[in-house]
């Protein structure tokens, strides 16, 4: 990292691909070369990593003393704006971070920026304009056969990978759960199929993953966690109790 004082992290919402990432990326490298004087990260608010909590301990670690947060992905959102501010406000009380100085931004959707840039796209050569009439993608009429079939499992784990879960641990144990898996062979057809989802909605149970048929629902999810839960339940066939907050038959309870 370039030694400087301030940062911006620039805040995206991730998905289930690489492009996400990618161009956030490109976003990322562009601030910094038009800003050398300022250190730029990226972070996801779900569905990708950095998670924000990380992204802020990163620039924190390396001295930064000011850091600023733009989310710049669209459409924005309220109450999703006042929990951010929530969460940077969490990760400075419990990294005692009493020098550090944070800033939340106006998100780029509410600035006049946004407009320019959708006039500045329709101006661009027509070398960036395809027209699919004329040149349509290949086997443009049909889908591929297998998003007809359902893959063979054992079991159906949905893991959450929405904002408050994200913040809260879940990029890097969706990674720690992907690669437990793997290491007990339980990818293959007919074990355990994951599904990544955005907010499930017990939040403050999170990072959390429902499993089926079980019904079982596991909540302040660890990496060691993950590791019991992946041995004992998913190669053992016994629930984890110690990390059950919910089921299916008390889905309305408080959870524990």
């Amino acid at each position: 990292m370039t030694q400087t004082t301030q940062a911006v992290i620039l805040l995206s919402r991730g998905g289930y691909s690489h492009a996400p990432q990618k161009q956030l990326n490109k976003v990322v490298a562009s601030l910094q070369a038009a800003r050398s004087d300022i250190f730029v990260s990226g972070a996801m608010v779900e569905k990708g990593e950095p998670s924000l909590p990380g992204a802020l301990q990163q620039c924190a670690e390396a001295g930064v003393r000011h850091i600023t947060v733009l989310p710049i992905f669209f459409p924005g959102d309220d109450n999703l704006q006042r929990w951010l501010a929530k969460v940077m406000k969490r990760w400075h009380s419990q990294w005692h971070a009493n020098g550090v100085t944070i800033c939340l931004a106006e998100p780029i959707s509410e600035h006049e920026a946004m407009g320019t840039a959708v006039v500045q796209a329709l101006q661009t050569p027509s070398a960036y304009i395809r027209n699919v009439g004329e040149t349509p993608p290949e086997n443009w009429a049909t889908d591929p056969a297998g998003w007809s079939k359902l893959p063979g499992h054992s079991h159906h784990v949905i893991f959450c990978r929405g904002p408050r879960c994200t913040a809260a641990g879940a990029d890097q144990l969706s990674t720690h759960l992907r690669e437990r898996l793997k290491a007990h062979k339980l990818t293959d057809d007919d074990r355990v199929l994951v599904a990544q989802s955005g907010c499930l909605y017990p939040c403050n149970h999170g990072p959390l993953m429902a499993v089926y048929p079980d019904g079982v629902w596991y909540g302040d999810l660890t990496e060691v966690a993950i590791d019991r839960i992946v041995q004992e339940h998913f190669v053992e066939g016994q629930v984890v109790e110690e990390y059950v907050r919910f089921t299916s038959f008390n889905a309305g309870a408080s959870g524990a």
